[in-house]
């Protein structure tokens, strides 16, 4: 069975509604196990098989926790290589909260 992973940053919930769509689709997926996380270690990560970061955008740059996990993985040459990859990257929803509701 695959493993998909997506891992969510949001400040005002906004990204984190993004990130449990996509987790609720990736659901509907036959052979798929996702698991949705606000924090992961990163010597975790090597044991999905794909990953999603859901984050916003301040100031043209990534959270800081985010930022930090994945300067982590390449001090301690976490082997992230051969991964599918994707990521959520919210610039203006995230500041308006009345596009989903909130």
């Amino acid at each position: 069975m695959a493993s998909f992973l997506v891992l969510y940053y949001s400040r005002t919930g906004n990204t984190e509604k993004m990130a449990k769509a996509v987790a609720e689709g990736a659901r509907t997926v036959q052979g798929v196990e996702v698991e949705t996380a606000y924090y992961m270690a990163v010597e975790a990560l090597t044991s999905f098989d794909a990953l999603t970061f859901g984050v916003p955008t301040y100031h043209h740059d990534m959270p800081l926790n985010i930022k930090n996990l994945l300067e982590e993985a390449a001090v301690k040459k976490i082997v992230l290589k051969g991964k599918n990859w994707s990521c959520l990257r919210l610039l203006w929803l995230e500041r308006r909260s009345s596009s989903f509701g909130s």
